[in-house]
């Protein structure tokens, strides 16, 4: 089995072209550490969804990298890694120090699936096959559950529904539950999210203020950059500013 693999995701609804520079924003990052890049064609990404948003693919097309490769690092399309210098092995020892077979962070939503780390274990297998099964139940669009697409099978499967001060979120408190939650709680190891999956703006919004944990950091220095939430207009007006901010520096795009 290989070491590690970085996972991006993505269809064309940001842009052929940001989706492109997007991608070569992670592959120069994993030339320089000499990962495996894992960036499957919009085409591709939409035939793993299988009729579900094409954010449910990460899921499989993650599935598949494990059977080669022993971690996966899997970012969004939506993000952008903006240290080059960041070496991605000092999340791997952290996570093997605790015997856990996920690294992900959480925000004011909670479990945030847009930037984790997984290692190949049956705990991951595992875990990647329920989130499957439940697309039909969690892929459709509803008032009882929080945000959309892959991110539910994260709370449904762990039982850590986005919460407001301890209770469960208005939201979600209808969401279905998951009849061993406890089982994939124990193998996810959390850090804080300005270690893998900082946001670039700071919110002023009063209910986000007052959740937990919704301070946005604007401070230099993060190491990936995650425009989750907005249109794909603004999500490129984004994009725009953090590649050139980047110090993982493309030049020459390739296509993809």
């Amino acid at each position: 089995m290989h070491g590690v693999a970085l996972v991006v995701v993505l269809d064309d609804f940001l842009s052929p072209e940001m989706r492109m520079r997007t991608i070569e924003n992670k592959r120069v990052y994993a030339e320089h550490w000499n990962f495996a890049l894992v960036a499957p064609s919009a085409e591709e990404v939409r035939d793993s969804a299988a009729g579900f948003p094409s954010a449910w693919a990460k899921l499989q097309v993650a599935k598949t990298a494990l059977e080669s490769y022993r971690y996966v690092f899997v970012v969004d399309g939506d993000a952008v890694i903006m240290r080059l210098d960041i070496d991605l092995g000092l999340a791997i020892a952290e996570l093997e120090e605790v015997g856990g077979s996920m690294l992900i962070s959480k925000d004011f939503n909670g479990l945030n699936s847009g930037v984790f780390l997984l290692k190949s274990t049956p705990w991951t297998f595992a875990f990647l096959a329920e989130a499957a099964k439940a697309r039909a139940l969690l892929g459709r669009k509803t008032r009882t559950m929080p945000l959309k697409y892959e991110n539910r099978a994260f709370f449904y499967l762990t039982g850590m529904w986005p919460e407001c001060f301890g209770v469960r979120r208005p939201d979600a408190l209808l969401a279905p539950t998951y009849n061993d939650t406890r089982k994939f709680r124990d193998g996810i190891h959390l850090v804080d999210r300005c270690l893998i999956n900082r946001r670039p703006v700071h919110s002023t919004l009063l209910w986000d203020v007052l959740a937990s944990d919704a301070g946005m950091d604007v401070s230099t220095g993060a190491f990936v950059m995650h425009v989750a939430g907005g249109t794909p207009q603004s999500k490129r007006a984004v994009l725009e500013i953090l590649l050139e901010q980047s110090s993982v520096k493309t030049s020459n795009f390739q296509s993809i």
